[in-house]
């Protein structure tokens, strides 16, 4: 597709995707500016030495400022539905994004995941699979490599995460097929209200040619995509044209319709969300054409990805589970359901994002739950979970202390927060590194 050069454009964000619009401009020698309300923007230096950037724009985003450009590029943290960005919606300017080029310009097969939960591992282990099987795939969007770096790699297939807040940002989502995998509350901070947030989650099926749905879910139904060109899964038994679960005398396997394709045990993720991705997976690339039998098997050699009930090890009996990527109550609810243990002691906490807390309260599990809340909402989660004074810390080493000297041979010790990390942490991948560090101490010390 053919690039008007005449534009001026904005990049609003220096971060990684920024960089990646950055170089991606540069490369078809499309002048640019960038605008970043930080000090010292991340990649601002790399950006400022390519031909194509003639500077940073300083002062308030503001209208004034905007209109003096054709084209912003923004980062998907810019709320675009909020003043300054309707008005200047409303004179005529263009708001894109780094995804919404890219699927203007790729012409191979894409495959579009979102959900509360679940859609990183999803993304990885299709893009696992397909190379498993023979094909050029790539990982890429809110997980794995900024979606406008495969233009270059000339893949045959985009598995593109994508946040609501990218969705956002998008008139329509151009797929081959597409997965809304789960809902619960998460962002609602931005969004105020689930009802918002369904919305923005559902817009991944506007222009999708096929959708995978998961049956537990109502919410992940799609609005927008036939039911004939639908492909249904479930954590139980399934029907004739449905992907599911089912239950024989020697334990749970993954089944499509009447064929069985593998045991639960064979694969390297824990869990049942893990045997939802699983079978979520398995689906995207049937809707495709492959048979759900190779497609089974391949998953078999796949690992998991850090940070998502990630086994971290055992000291005297006790097993350490790093989830430290349940950033929202609803992750957290289905990493508990997934274990096994005679007594789980989770260490909870961080920022909330607003989220009510009240269902984890009422989960309904398979053995004692002992809580550990620290971090910003920690009295909020003190207040939902009714947690004893003594269980309330600040730091995640305050609580990873005490439920190592709680915990008994066979327990376990689950960090699973429901809360994003920011408080104390850079990201997530950050806070689960110190879990596993704190670990790795305890094994040393204690033998």
């Amino acid at each position: 597709m053919m690039i008007a050069s005449s534009k001026r454009r904005l990049i609003v964000g220096t971060g990684v995707t920024g960089f990646s619009v950055a170089r991606y401009l540069d490369g078809r020698e499309l002048p640019f500016d960038i605008f970043d309300t930080r000090i010292n923007p991340p990649n601002e230096a790399l950006i400022l030495a390519l031909r194509g950037c003639r500077g940073r724009i300083d002062g308030v985003l503001s209208l004034e400022l905007l209109t003096n450009y054709d084209e912003v590029i923004v980062s998907p943290g810019v709320d675009a539905s909020q003043p300054p960005w309707d008005a200047f919606k409303a004179a005529g300017g263009v708001i894109t994004s780094d995804v919404e080029l890219f699927l203007n310009e790729f012409a191979g097969r894409v495959i579009a995941i979102t959900g509360s939960n679940g859609k990183s591992s999803v993304t990885d282990m299709t893009a696992f699979a397909l190379r498993a099987m023979g094909c050029s795939a790539v990982a890429c969007g809110n997980f794995g490599v900024p979606v406008l770096d495969v233009l270059a790699q000339n893949v045959d297939y985009a598995v593109i995460e994508l946040s609501s807040f990218q969705i956002d940002l998008l008139p329509k989502v151009p797929c081959d097929v597409a997965v809304l995998l789960n809902l619960s509350e998460d962002h609602l901070d931005r969004y105020h209200s689930m009802l918002a947030y369904h919305r923005s989650k559902q817009r991944i099926f506007y222009g999708a040619k096929k959708a995978v749905v998961n049956r537990d879910d109502p919410l992940s139904t799609p609005l927008s995509v036939p039911e004939a060109q639908q492909l249904h899964f479930r954590l139980s038994s399934p029907d004739l044209k449905e992907l599911g679960l089912r239950s024989l005398d020697s334990g749970y396997v993954l089944a499509d319709g009447i064929k069985n394709l593998a045991m639960v045990t064979d694969y390297n993720v824990y869990g049942k969300h893990n045997w939802a991705n699983l079978l979520a997976s398995i689906g995207l690339l049937k809707t495709l054409g492959f048979e759900s039998e190779p497609v089974a098997k391949a998953l078999k050699d796949y690992r998991g990805l850090p940070h998502r009930t990630e086994y971290v090890g055992q000291w005297r009996g006790v097993t350490f589970i790093n989830d430290s990527k349940a950033t929202n109550v609803g992750a957290t609810l289905a990493a508990l359901k997934g274990m096994e243990a005679d007594k789980l002691h989770v260490l909870v906490g961080g920022d909330g994002k607003g989220a009510d807390f009240k269902d984890l309260a009422s989960i309904d599990a398979a053995m004692p739950i002992c809580w550990y809340a620290f971090g910003a909402d920690r009295l909020k989660l003190q207040a939902a979970l009714n947690i004893p004074e003594d269980q309330l810390v600040s730091s995640l080493a305050e609580a990873f202390s005490l439920a190592v000297s709680a915990a008994n041979p066979r327990d376990m010790v689950l960090l699973s927060p429901a809360c994003a990390s920011l408080d104390q942490f850079d990201n997530y991948q950050q806070r689960g590194d110190a879990f596993k560090q704190l670990v790795e101490e305890l094994c040393v010390a204690g033998g």
